[in-house]
């Protein structure tokens, strides 16, 4: 997926550290999965209400001015990848953020 929108310019991919975890506990997370993507650290407080809620296993998208368009949950509040969901939450977002004279400009190139 970061490959389909890495060319926007206005998407960015983010692991996230819910568990407060050491530099070299960091570090073993990514030499174990192979993540390629920065990894904020020490974003407990994320995972806290009022904040983004999230938790292990979940997917987030958040836009430009840092509301939550999309969390993936499931009842026992961990979510897992559902692909066509955070697509369409990605192109949702990335379309809200485009100036409305923009946008009718780009798709007037398509008539």
């Amino acid at each position: 997926m970061w490959q389909d929108f890495k060319r926007s310019g206005r998407f960015q991919v983010l692991d996230v550290d819910i568990w407060n975890g050491s530099a070299i506990q960091v570090q073993g997370y990514i030499d174990v999965t192979g993540s390629t993507f920065p990894v904020l650290r020490n974003a407990g407080f994320l995972s806290q209400p009022g904040f983004y809620g999230i938790s292990y296993e979940n997917f987030v998208v958040i836009d430009e001015d840092g509301r939550v368009r999309y969390v993936s949950t499931t009842d026992g509040g961990r979510g897992g990848w559902q692909d066509a969901a955070v697509r369409a939450a990605v192109l949702e977002a990335l379309t809200l953020a485009i100036e409305p004279a923009t946008w009718s400009g780009v798709k007037g190139l398509y008539r």
